[in-house]
């Protein structure tokens, strides 16, 4: 049984109880008192009402005490990241380099992105990893992390490399740049990357 099966089952459940019936053998509740019958019904009921919205929207609930009456909102779940010619050709390249974040902000100012994932550097990164043009490595500092560094392949497509100061700590660290090139050669491979 699938997951909105699941989901259609306890809605069902939660319909029959509402209305003082056993799901499971299918007879009246019998109820000690009628305050608790009537409390019972109306908890059973919301959580039906919840359960429908679910199953009519694909979404999932957000507690909110301003958006609604009941204290919840539904919100529809987001459509994975898509780019199409007309909004890739919209995106901002810069001739100087730029720092890969700012490059993934730039593509994501593109898009409807309250119906639509954001694109992430992680994916960027993966491909690039996956491909061969960066690697990453565990670098001991005064904050362990990460580290993308670049490969002789890197300098083909134009990311390079430059070292910077950490503000926080300090210490001099190397940062993956964009040039024009490499964000040119990202969007025509934006297709495989998010693929």
């Amino acid at each position: 049984m699938d997951k909105l099966q699941i989901i259609k089952r306890a809605k069902s459940y939660m319909d029959m109880l509402s209305n003082g019936i056993d799901p499971i053998s299918e007879e009246p509740v019998e109820n000690d008192s009628a305050l608790r019958q009537e409390r019972l019904q109306k908890c059973f009921q919301f959580v039906s009402e919840i359960l429908g919205e679910i199953i009519n929207t694909n979404g999932i609930v957000v507690m909110s005490e301003a958006e609604s009456a009941h204290g919840y909102k539904i919100v529809k779940k987001k459509a994975v990241f898509s780019i199409n010619p007309k909004q890739k050709m919209s995106i901002r390249i810069t001739n100087c380099p730029i720092v890969p974040s700012a490059f993934v902000k730039n593509i994501n100012s593109v898009v409807n992105t309250e119906i639509m994932e954001k694109l992430s550097l992680t994916t960027i990164n993966k491909w690039l990893l996956k491909q061969g043009y960066i690697s990453e490595s565990k670098e001991p500092t005064v904050v362990n992390r990460n580290v993308k560094t670049i490969t002789p392949l890197s300098t083909q497509i134009g990311i390079i490399e430059q070292t910077v100061v950490d503000p926080r700590t300090g210490e001099a660290k190397a940062q993956m740049l964009f040039s024009r090139q490499a964000q040119e050669f990202i969007l025509n491979n934006i297709e495989l990357i998010i693929s």
